[in-house]
């Protein structure tokens, strides 16, 4: 029987010898999507809080869209605020918006909501105790821990650690738990309620009420909204807890946050699943119109290597300095030093573990999947299809169906066929896409540096470049937002376009990463050029397996083959590679610490532009900002204050 649990899994892409940056996981280039799709028919949806039962297989396709016209927009003007910022009120303390157990619940979205925002939190209920502990468990702990509840263990964890505080136990509890987990696995042996969504109305950003927010009784765990117009769509999930149960996710919609309608999908668990594999499944971007929805969902297996390794071994590991590492051959805890040299404890391979190979393949080479669901609001049937991407870019409804904002952009009309959508450049990266009327506002990068703002229609097939004077530069732009308000972080220049990445048995290597990236390979005898490659990644596609023809890089370095004979001509060591990336021409300097410049961009219109400075503070206390919205002329930022600790939240205006 397997341990279920959720493992957010992200596949980084390590800095190749091209050392291109890629929007995304997926591997596929776009002429060789696999169109195969399937898709499932459900029982009848269900208004208010009912659910539709696991979908039947069906079919949906995707195929390719025209390239689109990519237009420079001049006539955009750029705004400051009238004046300087003014504060505005903390939602949930505002409105009397408790957390659990006093603290404060702090707010995860913000969104415009009819004529003002909505501020949703999520509110994690304490952990539940047993009413009592079997005898074995209880007599680990002392006696006066025992005597501190004579009529049993009160309702949940937080109120148990209150009182053990209070009289000075705690300590002896913890110790416990370190000496015995066991205890500790009995404590938390009762199945936590759902998490909760909580939420405060503001016209203004002043005066805020608590709102009414009914979502769905079998939603599950929220995990990610979207919002289009005045439909707000919630996804939640729930995860299996035993045996061949699917994971299930909801995708709950409404128009007045009380009458849901909802579609439940479910997620198999693999046949014959081994009891140290978890299963999980995580939604990681929904949208939905009036007409149709769509969501992506990573499907998990992972596996804790910790649990192989023998008693000594985990103890070793407790130690902080020292960290477990993992191969194809087995588990190795290494320490590293004051200088970052690693060096290894003690080598464990999967045979002296006893682990099966199909357990190391899940270890080693990950198990994890990402599947598209979608359909309509008056249908129940949905169709689910692969994605091409492992992590795919977020999903944005529009007034014309939801566009799919990853590497590889896709638009979806009627929830069942996605069409490709060709965006002005090869490797653009969308990172924030929203609404804005009947178009979508879109801040996109691409690889060697450029950052652009585009107004596209609402299909995708046509980009507008809008400049805004007084962006320049290269920006990136992280926090999730739902209307076209953005927070920025204006990059630092890039110095290292181009670099000598290593000497090694008589050859240089030089590569250059710009829109142009390339390779020469000099044999410093001669100082002839062996072997050069180069890729303008204006008009070529890039993807993870890189663009080159002779230079692979993978974990042991890169190699070089003859482009005549195909022969290898040099082997340059990863160590090698990276003492150059090492180099501290490059590096950063410690005594100038990086600090971000964040910006707020904004606009209600598309054509006028509010481009303000954010106070960053210093690189010791700076955090990001938490949350931004705009909704007509105002916006409303939360940044974080760090001493002490609180939302800061102030106003914007975009009015003439």
């Amino acid at each position: 029987m397997a341990r279920i649990g959720c493992s957010r899994t992200v596949v980084g892409v390590l800095a190749t010898a091209l050392l291109v940056s890629v929007s995304g996981c997926g591997t596929d280039d776009p002429e060789d999507l696999d169109s195969t799709a399937t898709s499932a028919t459900t029982t009848e949806a269900t208004e208010a809080t009912e659910a539709t039962e696991a979908p039947e297989p069906t079919t949906g396709s995707t195929t390719p869209a025209p390239a689109p016209t990519a237009d420079t927009d001049t006539s955009t003007d750029v705004v400051t605020a009238r004046s300087a910022s003014t504060p505005a009120t903390a939602p949930f303390g505002a409105a009397g918006v408790d957390g659990v157990d006093g603290d404060p619940t702090p707010v995860r979205w913000l969104v415009p909501w009819e004529d003002g925002f909505l501020a949703i939190g999520v509110r994690m209920p304490p952990q539940p105790l047993p009413p009592e502990l079997p005898p074995e468990i209880a007599e680990l702990f002392p006696p006066e821990v025992d005597a501190l509840f004579p009529d049993g263990l009160p309702p949940t964890q937080q109120e148990a650690m209150d009182i053990l505080e209070q009289a000075d136990l705690l300590d002896a509890v913890m110790q416990v738990f370190e000496e015995h987990p066991e205890a500790q696995e009995a404590l938390n042996d009762v199945e936590r309620p759902d998490a909760e969504l909580v939420a405060a109305w503001s016209a203004d950003g002043d005066v805020w009420t608590t709102s009414e927010l009914q979502t769905p009784t079998d939603l599950g765990d929220p995990s990610t909204l979207s919002v289009y117009d005045d439909r707000l769509t919630v996804v939640g999930t729930v995860q299996p807890t035993d045996g061949p149960a699917p994971g299930v996710v909801i995708v709950a919609s409404t128009t007045d946050l009380e009458t849901w309608t909802t579609r439940r999908i479910e997620i198999d668990v693999p046949a014959d699943l081994p009891e140290e594999v978890m299963f999980g499944v995580v939604p990681s971007s929904v949208a939905a119109n009036d007409d149709v929805w769509a969501v992506d969902v990573m499907v998990d297996l992972h596996v804790d290597p910790f649990q192989f390794l023998p008693p000594d071994a985990q103890e070793q590991l407790m130690n902080g300095d020292n960290g477990l590492g993992l191969d194809g051959e087995g588990l190795t805890v290494e320490t590293i030093g004051d200088d970052g040299e690693v060096t290894v404890i003690e080598r464990y391979t999967w045979t002296d573990l006893g682990v099966p190979d199909d357990i190391v393949s899940v270890m080693t080479s990950g198990a994890t999947r990402a599947e598209r669901w979608s359909g309509t609001w008056n249908d129940p049937t949905m169709t689910s299809s692969p994605t091409r991407e492992f992590m795919s870019g977020r999903f944005v409804a529009t007034s014309a169906g939801i566009l799919s904002t990853g590497q590889q952009m896709t638009f979806t009309s009627d929830g069942r066929r996605w069409t490709d959508v060709t965006a002005p450049v090869p490797n653009i990266q969308v990172q924030s896409a929203v609404t804005l009327g009947d178009e979508v506002v879109m801040l996109a990068s691409t690889p060697f540096g450029a950052s652009s703002v585009y107004m596209v229609t609402a299909d995708g097939s046509t980009w507008t470049e809008i400049e805004v004077p007084g962006l320049d530069g290269p920006f990136s732009s992280w926090t999730e937002t739902f209307s076209p308000a953005f927070l920025i972080e204006v990059d630092p220049p890039v110095a290292r376009a181009q670099m000598v990445v290593g000497e090694h048995d008589g050859f240089e290597l030089t590569q250059e990463f710009d829109a142009i990236i390339a390779y020469q390979l000099v044999d410093l005898s001669t100082g002839e050029v062996v072997a050069e490659e180069s890729v303008d990644q204006r008009t070529t596609w890039v993807t993870v397996d890189g663009p080159f023809e002779y230079l692979t890089h993978d974990a042991s370095g890169i190699t070089i083959s003859d482009p005549d004979t195909g022969d290898v001509i040099v082997q340059i060591p990863q160590q090698v590679v990276m003492e150059a990336w090492d180099d501290p021409n490059v590096a950063d300097d410690p005594e100038q610490p990086y600090i971000p410049d964040t910006q707020l961009l904004a606009t209600s219109d598309g054509a006028t532009w509010l481009l303000e400075d954010l106070d960053d503070g210093d690189a010791q206390e700076w955090a990001p900002p938490r949350v931004v919205a705009a909704n007509g002329n105002t916006v409303l930022v939360a940044t974080t204050d760090w001493e002490p600790y609180d939302e800061v939240w102030q106003r914007y205006s975009l009015a003439e």
